[in-house]
């Protein structure tokens, strides 16, 4: 579990906050105390916090799209051009309209 060094670091800052009882010139080892154990509050709560969020909900893989339709093939015939469907349109010739 990553929530050890949180206990530690609060359990540390309360005992330099409340039971130690050493002047060192420079440090005020009551304030220290202090700081580090609502560090370690803070770093507690966010693990906590972390270790019983809701984990992230993967999605749904997408289904597979539907094979494309092919048009079945014509058998190459080197010989014989594959004939058109309709005749070629030509715009000079005469039309049955009137």
């Amino acid at each position: 579990m990553r929530i050890a060094p949180a206990l530690l670091l609060t359990a540390l800052g309360g005992i330099l906050a409340d039971a130690v009882t050493l002047d060192v010139p420079g440090i005020d080892l009551n304030a220290l105390g202090a700081v580090l154990f609502f560090v370690g509050l803070l770093w507690l709560a966010v693990e906590v916090f972390v270790a019983l969020a809701p984990a992230r909900r993967r999605r749904a893989p997408r289904p597979a799209p539907p094979p494309a339709r092919r048009e079945p093939t014509r058998a190459y015939d080197p010989v014989m051009r594959p004939r058109p469907s309709r005749p070629p349109v030509d715009p000079d010739a005469p039309t049955d309209r009137l």
